[in-house]
């Protein structure tokens, strides 16, 4: 150790001193030979020492490399493999100063022939901290990488904002009080404000002393619960990445196992985008190839640190090969991590490497309580259902709500809101971002699509088929042929609109809009209504396809509170403007006269020819851009809450009162429609929550149907806030919606319930009563999307639910993978696949290029998945391009869905990936 270090003095010279010991000095500055000599041929010998890690190292490598070629160094006793048994006479070597790295303390004890490795920890201020307990000669396994026990002040463990104690095995700075502290910095009042604090302990008998004078020593460690501290960095070392905080030692410790490596020193590298960049500067042994490249190098300690199981997240990005004389120290041999970025050239030069997936995502996401949200989105569920199961009588006046359809909309407002909340990068492919969206939820729709087209099969065949069409129901609908005296049928079914005579033509029609998803206006007219409800499938591709435009676009303002404050105003004012505009040209309009003003049945004579209105109403409903508004809408609202970070301010919980606010607003608004009695074909009743012209069954249909979306959209500002305020997960309703047992049971089958409550209802209908629910049989007065809903009793309903939540796990397990392999299958087959395989590419590499191949944008290892866009209704999708890129011929690789549910970032289906091809191999497959 060198005399003018603290160690030097105190353990090496007074230490001896006061036991009576001799001393050996070397009159030459520390070089690693030299140091073998003293061990070797001094008199006496050695029979300790003491140094700080960088000398140790230095000493462990020269004899290592030394030792097959030296002849001095084999007369010393060292033998060819580098182990010094003989020769020397230590019984132990202490290390101080710095925290020795349990590996760097292996090798230092086996290479002199397994002696006891003594870590203690110091400083000039204070010498000693700490050291083993007496009789504690077995660190290096029992306490791998402590330091050992106070000995000489009081230590804490603090937080370095704060500056209040920690818990056990909690990250902190050290800190520590006694009388042999230094007292202050001469003449350095700027230091001593920021070295020392008042420390003030709770009022216990436990503690001797409630207050003190604490000195922050700048390294950062960690207690057990017995005392001994393990040191993980310097305070002003550590990297802090993002969120991320990363100990230099995390990552020096495995890299220095590595045969390749001599030195590895972790630093900081600025970065304008996260704040710091884990930097790594690396000096080569002799094992390593004389002429390997560094991207070989690279290649191989990342593969190495995710052996050790280092987090992905952690890994280096920043790289470069230097020389040890490179690399700046102390004057006792310590490295300096400070500034080392600017040193090695990192901020103005570009010629070294940087890891290939470190791919800008933007500034750190603003929180979200995506559970809260997903228990939203399963209630919005439930509200669907509800609007189709239970007859109208049934429910009572709580049929009044279906009048109410205030949910449609939002589902929109949520689409836009969650692609848009992960701020991703701007979209450059904008094509391949679509078809990951796309083929995410198609397996699953095409599922449910083959299942109603079985139901579709069970009541139209070409002996039901009605060569006509009509848009209103007729009185003769039921009878067999139309005419009353053939008698009753429930099965019947008529052409569609664009060929009411052809059954083959409407079947065909029917089956290529439904598989394109183009069920919208105008293209409805060629269709049969197989599914009731996946029209809304279809307009949802419709706001995928417009999405990578729209959201480069507003990403021009990102941050800009008062444009997205202004611009989502506006868009409320256009689509309360449509609503308006739409309700003042149709409340009149005139219908197919089904009943007279008593609200009794007309005869078929009395009907009138409504079909104009009927195409006018239906085709307004299904036209994509008014439901694309709302898409905007959502998607603005991320925009807006990313810019203000509402959870973030210091009085966020005021958004749960906003929350819980829009929550009662909902419900009570509810209860009155309930408690205003049940719409009939009374012309005289009044209900005074809705207009006249819309007031009962009498009204002409189409003018009921459309006042009833219209009066659910305009509370689109109200549900706009409440989903805003909901995403702070702050208030009673964000604490209900994402309980534990809604967000993990129910909230990842709402799609699923939305595509499969008609099958279900279908199949539970004919099981129970013995008839088929079909659109035809049971068709509304107008013509429209939908049937009436499954006639059964409103308890059934909640029955219902729970069968669709279950059809809907084993749909998960069973046909969403399947769907999705054939997908993948029959899309490798239109599009020829390069039989040329890379070898030398990593997991982490491919698997980012498969999910920029899917999502358009290329991630980063710690993106989470709902940032990736690939959810659970994209792990499918993910499972199968896995599969097919990461397999070959000689090594399938299988993964499934269910493998990768438990992952949370991309970092971790990696670990999923080669635990699996580990397994894989192990298996001998």
């Amino acid at each position: 150790m060198p005399l003018f270090h603290i160690g030097g003095i105190s353990a090496s010279i007074l230490c001896s001193i006061c036991a009576g010991a001799s001393i050996c000095c070397d009159a030459e500055t520390y070089k690693p030979e030299n140091m073998v000599d003293a061990l070797a041929t001094s008199n006496p010998q050695p029979t300790w020492y003491s140094s700080v890690p960088t000398i140790h190292n230095a000493t462990v490598s020269f004899i290592q490399s030394m030792a097959s070629g030296s002849r001095k160094i084999r007369r010393y006793g060292i033998s060819k493999d580098g182990i010094w048994k003989s020769g020397h006479l230590l019984r132990f070597i202490r290390s101080g100063a710095a925290a020795l790295l349990p590996p760097d303390a292996k090798a230092l004890s086996s290479t002199f022939g397994n002696i006891p490795i003594i870590p203690t920890y110091s400083m000039s201020e204070q010498m000693p901290i700490t050291q083993p307990v007496q009789g504690k000669t077995d660190m290096i396994s029992d306490k791998p990488g402590s330091v050992g026990v106070p000995v000489a002040t009081s230590l804490a463990i603090v937080n370095s904002a704060t500056f209040t104690p920690v818990p056990y095995g909690v990250q902190g700075e050290v800190a520590i009080c006694g009388p042999t502290v230094i007292e202050n910095y001469l003449d350095n009042p700027d230091a001593n404000s920021k070295s020392y604090f008042e420390l003030t302990l709770p009022l216990d008998a436990r503690h001797p002393f409630q207050r003190g004078k604490y000195f922050l020593t700048g390294d950062v460690g960690v207690l057990d619960t017995e005392g001994n501290l393990t040191l993980t960095g310097r305070n002003k070392e550590l990297i802090k990445k993002g969120g991320e905080q990363v100990s230099p030692f995390e990552i020096e410790e495995p890299v220095i196992e590595h045969p390749w490596i001599e030195v590895a020193v972790c630093f900081a590298v600025p970065s304008e985008l996260y704040g710091e960049e884990v930097g790594l500067a690396l000096v080569l042994s002799d094992a390593a190839p004389s002429d390997v490249q560094q991207s070989e190098v690279v290649k191989n300690i990342r593969d190495f640190l995710k052996a050790k199981n280092v987090s992905s997240i952690k890994f280096p990005t920043k790289w470069k090969i230097v020389s040890d004389n490179e690399l700046p120290k102390t004057k006792s041999n310590k490295y300096i991590r400070v500034s080392l970025a600017k040193t090695l050239g990192f901020e103005a030069d570009t010629s070294y490497m940087s890891d290939p997936s470190n791919i800008p995502m933007g500034r750190n996401n603003t929180f979200i309580d995506w559970e809260a949200i997903s228990g939203f989105r399963f209630l919005l569920a439930c509200y669907v259902m509800f609007m189709h199961i239970g007859s109208n009588s049934s429910w009572g006046s709580f049929n009044n709500l279906r009048g109410w359809p205030w949910h449609v909309h939002i589902f929109f407002l949520l689409g836009g809101f969650s692609l848009v909340a992960p701020m991703n990068p701007v979209i450059e492919k904008k094509f391949k971002y679509f078809m990951a969206r796309f083929m995410g939820m198609y397996p699953m729709y095409i599922a449910a699509l083959v299942f109603v087209f079985m139901n579709l099969l069970v009541a139209c065949r070409p002996s039901t088929f009605r060569s006509s069409f009509h848009w209103d129901s007729q009185p003769d609908d039921l009878f067999i042929d139309g005419k009353e005296e053939n008698g009753y049928s429930d099965l019947f079914w008529e052409g569609a609109p664009a060929t009411p005579h052809s059954y083959w033509a409407s079947l065909f029609l029917s089956l290529v809009v439904y598989l394109f998803g183009v069920a919208i206006t105008p293209l409805w007219l060629l269709n049969w209504w197989v599914s009731y409800y996946f029209w809304f499938s279809a307009m949802y591709y419709q706001c995928l396809m417009v999405f990578p435009i729209m959201y480069n676009k507003l990403t021009t303002w990102c941050s800009n509170v008062e444009f997205y404050s202004k611009f989502m105003a506006c868009l409320q004012g256009i689509n309360i403007f449509i609503l308006l505009l739409t309700w003042f040209l149709f409340e009149n309009y005139s219908g197919y006269n089904h009943y007279d003003e008593n609200g009794n049945r007309n005869d078929v004579e009395n009907f009138t020819d409504g079909r104009l209105g009927n195409w006018i109403g239906l085709g307004w409903y299904l036209f994509s851009p008014f439901w694309i508004l709302y898409f905007v809408i959502g998607a603005c609202a991320a925009f807006l809450y990313d810019a203000y970070r509402p959870a973030e301010k210091s009085k966020s919980y005021r958004w749960g009162y906003v929350a819980d606010g829009c929550t009662i607003l909902m419900i009570i608004w509810s209860i009155a429609i309930v408690c205003q009695g049940n719409i009939s074909n009374d012309a005289l009743k009044t209900l005074n929550l809705r207009p006249d012209t819309a007031n009962n069954y009498t009204d002409v249909a189409i003018v009921n149907r459309l006042w009833d979306n219209i009066c659910g959209r305009l509370v689109a500002p109200i549900t706009t806030l409440w989903i805003f305020a909901l995403a702070t997960g702050k208030g009673w309703t964000a604490s209900i919606l994402g309980s534990k047992i809604l967000t993990e049971s129910a909230a990842p089958h709402a799609y699923n319930c939305f595509l499969f409550h008609q099958p279900v209802a279908q199949w539970y209908f004919a099981a129970t009563r013995g008839l088929w629910w079909n659109w035809w049989s049971y068709r509304k007065t107008m013509y429209w999307f939908s049937p009436a809903p499954c006639p059964v009793q409103w308890y059934e309903y909640f029955f219902l639910v729970m069968l669709t939540v279950g059809f809907s796990s084993l749909m998960k397990a069973t046909a969403e993978p399947w769907m999705a392999n054939l997908i993948n299958y029959i899309s490798e087959r239109i599009v020829e696949k390069d039989e040329e395989e890379d070898t030398d590419v990593s997991v982490e590499d491919l698997l980012i290029h498969t999910v920029e191949e899917m999502t358009g944008f290329a991630p980063e290892l710690d993106w989470t998945l709902d940032q990736c866009g690939l959810s659970s209704v994209g792990l499918p999708q993910l499972a199968m391009r896995i599969k097919n890129t990461m397999s070959s011929k000689t090594n399938p690789i299988n993964i499934t869905a269910g493998q990768l549910n438990d992952a949370k970032t991309l970092g971790d289906i990696c670990k999923v990936i080669e635990n699996t091809i580990a397994q894989s191999n192990a298996d001998g497959i």
